[in-house]
């Protein structure tokens, strides 16, 4: 009889214990361990003073990334050479024919990058992306600054 009270004190204890544990426990913020996902994308082109919001879609296969880059109203299609090494990225595409190459450094929680960027291997200015919030796109709609826009300019 003692045994088997002890024993329904001890699974007791530990009932409250495990439940005391998890109640405490808070959600913490997701940590990513690659780039795969949605991200806000800006662009500042500081050489012609012009900023430009985009969507940046990732899917990241081993040390290579692969998606899609969406200004609202134009869609560019990375091309096969990005890629990432440690915390290093290189991104590249075509706008109006140009190539524009981003490279950047990913946060330690891999939920921001930031760098600069080149257009035709010119310096023209920084990029950084976050974790999507899903505005980007929308905001540029009613500012009508697009990438092939600027670009355009930018040429000039």
């Amino acid at each position: 009889m003692k045994t088997t009270n002890y024993y329904f004190q001890l699974i007791s204890i530990l009932i409250v214990s495990v439940s005391l544990i998890f109640s405490a426990c808070e959600k913490e913020d997701e940590v990513y361990t690659n780039l795969s996902g949605d991200c806000d994308l800006h662009y500042d082109f500081t050489t012609i003073n012009e900023e430009v919001d985009a969507e940046m879609n990732l899917t990241q296969s081993n040390t290579s990334l692969s998606g899609k880059i969406d200004d609202g109203k134009d869609v560019f299609t990375l091309l096969q050479s990005c890629c990432i090494n440690g915390y290093n990225v290189t991104i590249k595409y075509y706008v109006v024919g140009d190539l524009l190459k981003q490279t950047g450094t990913v946060n330690a929680d891999f939920n921001e990058v930031n760098g600069s960027f080149t257009l035709r291997g010119i310096y023209a200015g920084t990029w950084e992306a976050e974790r999507s919030k899903k505005s980007a796109v929308r905001s540029n709609y009613f500012e009508n600054q697009f990438l092939n826009e600027i670009v355009d300019r930018y040429a000039e």
